[in-house]
């Protein structure tokens, strides 16, 4: 029977031209991708059945196929397809390549369960190698990124968990031992350390094929996403973390924006303001279509040049990602120039030493640039480097984030970098200051601008 419905098939084939025939086949000797494929793009018409173009444009011959993925018939160019629907050459090279790349993360996580570390090993690499996860880690992690998203959403969401409990109990613990809090509680504090840097790997490995349908909506009570909370925690004041939580938003963009467009209005500390900022300047850097959008949110927090008091935190931090957005190559330079200081301080192995520092791999000076560990809610230097990162940081892959093994920190004064970012939370959590006008005296000018005495003025309508 066989035999007769492949004679059918071939005899079909004779409308179609040379350049379709070895894709028609392989549609033909492969049900189980035909089916893949259909669900996809959302199953068969009412009649059970679907045109599947091998070609672009109109008057495309097609591929009949019934919701079992098997072959029908096949059209030639310019035979109408009546009612059924249609999936686009388009469509279907978005889908085959899709199919491909599943296929080969399956082999992957095959060969990775032969491995003596396997799967589970592997998610705890990500935490133990914590800010030393390298770029050739990261090269063997990504092909399984498809197959091991629910796991990462699982150390992600564990490693936030760990963060906001411990977090509070290290801002008590530091208050208590301001000098020694470090030395006294080393473990507790690299365990933090490690939640931290958790956050940000899972946070870009989830992301890492694009905008996961995993975080989406997933807090049902007010419509955010759930990773909305949750990467707030990675901006705890230390650049090279904020970057990788602002990668992460960058690829998904417009899902992101209502969020912090709301974050930004209604967040009185500064870590709110800058995370709700910086987010949105990122997206308008990756996402051209929605970049009026964003600046147009920025743009009602303006700063004026000849006020007599300097503006809130707000309208600085909004006027500056203005700036960064305005002229990207210009702030890119400087993480270069940082980069390049970086790279020229740093003893190197080959492949990676270079006698003149301009002959060094630009992505590389970038990355460099993007890995420092300073806090930049310290100073207004280090805030404006860490916007300065975000043009680099919106076109640039996932891969691209993490340092070559030879850069590895290995940190070992986790403890202290732990010591000065629960520090400056605290101070963190205090509201920025309100400006409260001053009442004039009874003799001084009134404020309303009449030229008269306050006394004789407004003091009389005054309460």
């Amino acid at each position: 029977m066989r035999h007769g419905h492949d004679g059918h098939f071939l005899s079909r084939l004779e409308r179609v031209s040379k350049t379709h025939l070895e894709l028609a086949k392989q549609l033909y000797y492969n049900p189980r991708l035909v089916r893949a494929i259909m669900r996809r793009f959302g199953g068969a018409g009412p009649d059970g059945r679907l045109a599947i173009a091998l070609d672009v444009g109109a008057g495309a011959p097609h591929v009949i196929v019934n919701r079992e993925g098997t072959f029908i018939t096949c059209l030639g160019a310019g035979m109408g397809v009546g009612n059924k629907p249609v999936m686009s050459r388009e469509m279907l090279d978005g889908h085959l390549h899709f199919h491909r790349r599943l296929q080969r993360s399956y082999e992957s996580l095959d060969l990775l369960s032969r491995k003596r570390w396997g799967r589970d090993g592997m998610l705890g690499t990500i935490r133990r190698k914590a800010d030393d996860l390298s770029f050739e880690d990261i090269a063997d992690i990504l092909p399984l990124q498809p197959l091991l998203q629910p796991e990462f959403v699982e150390c992600f969401e564990a490693a936030a968990a760990g963060v906001v409990k411990r977090r509070i109990y290290l801002m008590n613990l530091v208050r208590k031992h301001p000098k020694n809090a470090a030395v006294k509680h080393r473990h507790l504090m690299q365990t933090y350390w490690r939640d931290l840097w958790e956050m940000a790997n899972c946070y870009v490995l989830l992301n890492a094929g694009g905008p996961s349908d995993l975080l989406l909506d997933m807090d049902p009570k007010d419509g955010d996403p759930l990773s909305v909370k949750h990467a707030h925690a990675l901006l705890d004041g230390q650049i090279a973390l904020g970057l990788r939580a602002l990668w992460g938003a960058a690829v998904r963009g417009p899902f992101l924006i209502r969020s912090f467009e709301r974050l930004l209005a209604e967040s009185d500390v500064r870590s709110g303001c800058v995370h709700a900022v910086a987010t949105l300047a990122v997206i308008a850097l990756r996402h051209n279509a929605h970049r009026e959008e964003v600046e147009h949110i920025l743009r009602r927090y303006p700063v004026d040049p000849d006020a007599l008091e300097p503006p809130s935190l707000t309208h600085a931090i909004c006027s500056l990602a203005l700036d960064v957005i305005a002229n990207p190559e210009r702030y890119s330079d400087l993480q270069r120039s940082v980069g390049k200081v970086v790279y020229a301080d740093n003893k190197l192995p080959e492949p990676y030493k270079c006698t003149d520092v301009e002959d060094a791999p630009d992505e590389l000076i970038m990355a460099l640039g993007a890995s420092l560990g300073n806090d930049f809610r310290m100073e207004w230097c280090f805030l404006r480097f860490f916007f300065a990162c975000l043009p680099w940081i919106a076109r640039t892959e996932a891969q691209d984030l993490f340092l070559p093994a030879a850069f590895a920190c290995h940190h070992d004064q986790a403890a202290e970098a732990v010591k000065l970012l629960v520090r400056h939370h605290q101070v963190d959590q205090t509201p920025q200051p309100t400006r409260v006008e001053r009442s004039p005296g009874r003799n001084d000018a009134c404020n309303c601008g009449s030229g008269k005495k306050f006394k004789q003025c407004c003091m009389r309508a005054s309460p």
